[in-house]
């Protein structure tokens, strides 16, 4: 079952569950991004930091490893599919677009 959660929302629904680890595959990503991003990539990050929002920036997420960081900025929503048959936890942080008239752009990551 799929499901809408705000920024905090998330950060809480991740508390509980308590993952170890978050990971991005270029793989899982739509062929939208795919095609923007000349290049394939597995990044694993321990660690999941929310910065205070800046103005403009929407909310903002970070997954981090030692000095290494992933961010997101312009959040508008981050979609959850839970499912207790699941191993981890698949969600998708959808970030506004900034071209004019565009879609927004969607993120797939895993917690495990």
């Amino acid at each position: 079952m799929k499901k809408k959660y705000t920024v905090s929302q998330f950060v809480e629904l991740c508390s509980a569950r308590k993952p170890s680890v978050y990971i991005y595959q270029s793989g899982n990503q739509s062929s939208r991004i795919n095609q923007l991003l000349a290049m394939q990539a597995e990044l694993s990050f321990p660690e999941m930091i929310v910065p205070v929002p800046l103005a403009g920036k929407g909310d903002r997420l970070y997954f981090k490893n030692g000095k290494d960081y992933l961010g997101f900025n312009r959040i508008r929503y981050i979609e959850c599919d839970i499912n207790e048959e699941m191993i981890g936890l698949y969600f998708t942080i959808v970030c506004e677009s900034q071209e004019p008239n565009a879609t927004d752009n969607r993120y797939v990551m895993l917690a495990d």
